[in-house]
């Protein structure tokens, strides 16, 4: 999926270098078709040699094999209107970068967490299945009574050293599609978007990506000689998060009937939520200032700047937190395994205290030789 947005940047940015340099739409096409490698773009690209053979415009055949989103059609359809359409097709290169961009930094600052914890789970899993039975073992022969917390280790032991050879793979296999249905597929993924959304260090994340994207797209479309309304048409289409669809998909409708952006912000129920009140005012000013684009593109270098800073820090921030959730599981663990055998070593000095001998009685429990 990578190598394809990667290709089809080069394809846009190549194209616009050979229309710059004097070449004609077909015979560019068909020098570019030769070099392309993915199969899907190639037979795109072949498809669209054939539209323009027809004498139909490109931004036509481009929207008939959906290789780029609705607003970077619109970029060339008004490239090839207004005699602008190598300006337009670069503005359409930088587009595409800055979308994957944009999705880089939410990604990047999903690994760390997710690399840190997945190492937790599969120790905690390894300790749990291969030596949980063999303690519990050890510990069922001392006769005593045992922590709350060492019964409930010896019980995870016990279960796992009968059934784990069939619960720990299915485990993996649950979690997994668990994971694929609340992140990844599209119907379902409103979820763990959902989950983001609500956790305070992704959210601000998020909503910088967010509004960096606004500022970017809305100024760029704008400025290209695209009405505000089918620029938030075009945001809609551009974002992965529902909610921010439903809040351009309001946008483009009032502002369609009319209404000034302020009113808009103040009654839609989660602008607040989903841009800042900065923000909010900056793009309102612009507004009644007859100066949206230069505003909107002022918003997008500002927060661009504090993605770059946030996704630099997020790891910095998280590590914290994720060595504490580390550090209980560990002394959870060794506190269970440690408490029983201190307070078999203080009742051992307590035996021989009263002139017991202790270690026939610790042969008889048999924990010698479950531990041999």
């Amino acid at each position: 999926m990578i190598a394809m947005e990667k290709e089809k940047d080069a394809f846009i940015e190549n194209l616009t270098l050979l229309l710059e340099a004097g070449t004609g739409v077909k015979e560019a096409l068909s020098t570019l078709g030769k070099d392309l490698r993915g199969r899907r773009l190639k037979e795109a690209v072949e498809k669209l040699e054939e539209y323009v053979s027809q004498g139909r415009p490109l931004w036509e055949g481009i929207e008939q094999t959906k290789m780029f989103p609705t607003y970077s059609v619109s970029l060339i359809r008004l490239g090839e209107e207004s005699g602008q359409l190598p300006e337009n097709l670069r503005i359409v290169s930088q587009q595409q970068r800055k979308q994957r961009n944009f999705r880089s930094k939410i990604q990047a600052a999903m690994i760390y967490p997710v690399f840190i914890l997945g190492i937790t789970l599969i120790i905690a899993g390894g300790v749990s299945w291969f030596i949980l039975p063999q303690l519990s073992n050890a510990f069922a022969g001392l006769g005593a009574d045992l922590p709350m917390m060492t019964q409930w280790v010896i019980a995870l032991g016990d279960f796992l050293g009968s059934h784990g050879w069939w619960f720990v793979p299915a485990f993996l296999i649950i979690a997994s599609v668990l994971l694929a249905l609340i992140f990844i597929i599209s119907p379902t993924k409103v979820i763990g978007q959902w989950i983001m959304m609500h956790t305070p260090l992704f959210r601000s994340l998020i909503r910088m990506v967010e509004v960096a994207r606004m500022g970017y797209l809305w100024s760029t479309l704008m400025n290209a000689g695209i009405s505000s309304v089918e620029a938030l048409r075009s945001l809609e289409k551009a974002t992965s998060y529902r909610m921010y669809q439903r809040f351009y998909r309001h946008l483009a409708d009032r502002l369609e009937q009319g209404d000034p952006i302020q009113r808009v912000f103040t009654n839609y129920a989660r602008t607040g939520f989903l841009i800042p009140y900065t923000v909010q005012g900056l793009i309102s000013g612009g507004e009644r200032s007859g100066r949206l684009p230069e505003t909107l593109e002022n918003i997008h270098q500002a927060y661009e700047e504090k993605v770059e800073i946030m996704s630099k820090n997020l790891s910095v921030i998280l590590e914290p937190i994720l060595l504490i959730v580390v550090w209980v599981i560990v002394v959870f663990l060794a506190a269970a395994i440690i408490l029983p055998i201190y307070d078999m070593v203080g009742d051992v000095q307590t035996d021989r205290s009263v002139g017991v001998d202790p270690i026939p009685q610790f042969l008889a429990s048999g924990i010698v030789d479950d531990i041999g």
